[in-house]
């Protein structure tokens, strides 16, 4: 409808850069056919807008659950170390170990 249209006119095109220039598309059609935008004039750069945020939305999905996982994994490491008391002095003990001189 009316304001999902107009919503677009909010979008920041710093957060966006990837479908900056759709945005611009989009929001010149709009303002070149002021009246034709009530006939979905601008539906094909409304498409092209709508794809490009998608797949913006999806990439940032991935990295989020790639980061997400990546810090789970961390804490498990960190959770398993303090289980077995090495802490964080387990290189050095290692390194030490293998100081002895005959």
């Amino acid at each position: 409808g009316a304001m999902t249209q107009r919503s677009y006119f909010y979008l920041d095109l710093d957060q966006h850069p990837k479908c900056a220039d759709k945005i611009v598309a989009y929001t010149k059609c709009h303002e070149d056919h002021p009246v034709g935008k009530f006939f979905n004039y601008c539906s094909n750069e409304r498409t092209k807008l709508d794809r490009c945020l998608y797949e913006e939305y999806r990439e940032n999905m991935e990295k989020s659950k790639i980061a997400y996982a990546e810090v789970k994994r961390k804490r498990r490491e960190d959770k398993q170390r303090e289980k077995e008391g090495n802490g964080g002095d387990q290189f050095n003990s290692n390194f030490s170990s293998h100081d002895d001189t005959e």
